[in-house]
């Protein structure tokens, strides 16, 4: 007689294994894209802000050129 498959680490190792695959697989990849998204957005609005900061101070020290004729 054979032991139960409950008792058997390997066996229960695996089945969870492919068991959590089937139901975690896609959720997964789900979240990991929108992790991504999210991460790149926040980049870009932070390198968008931090270019208009500094185009605004660029333009206030060079001034406009009404005021460098006056």
């Amino acid at each position: 007689m054979l032991p139960s498959a409950v008792y058997d680490r390997n066996i229960m190792k695996e089945h969870a294994y492919y068991e959590r695959a089937l139901e975690d697989a896609s959720s997964r990849l789900i979240q990991k894209e929108w992790i991504l998204v999210l991460v790149l957005c926040a980049f870009m609005l932070c390198f968008a802000k931090a270019a208009y900061c500094s185009f605004k101070r660029h333009r206030k020290r060079a001034g406009t050129p009404s005021e460098q004729l006056v």
